[in-house]
């Protein structure tokens, strides 16, 4: 990732991450309190790799809705892939995060 960073720099390039979450990555996080990519997260900070944490920018956006009403297979196994007010959700969350890195 550092190289790849590097890399795009060199080509006047910018990058940036997304760290999008699975499902059972989501629910875990959010019933126990512990992130999984939390040790990601830390090596971003670390080498200064500007990120979004989606899993964060969901939980905030949707505030006690159900995770799962966002997928495909809510009702069964609360699994599959964002349905349309999902997919909403997250193009409206990418574009806030990239309008405001590149309005400054």
């Amino acid at each position: 990732t550092k190289q790849f960073a590097a890399d795009a720099s060199s080509r006047g390039q910018d990058f940036r991450v997304i760290i999008f979450p699975s499902t059972v990555g989501y629910l875990y996080r959010y019933e126990s309190g512990e992130d999984p990519t939390a040790s990601l997260s830390a090596a971003l900070d670390e080498m200064q790799i500007p990120y979004l944490d989606m899993a964060a920018a969901i939980h905030e956006a949707i505030g006690g809705a159900n995770y799962c009403d966002l997928l495909t297979q809510q009702y069964r196994a609360c699994s599959g892939h964002y349905n349309p007010k999902g997919n909403d959700l997250v193009a409206d969350i990418v574009y806030d995060w990239l309008s405001q890195d590149f309005a400054s």
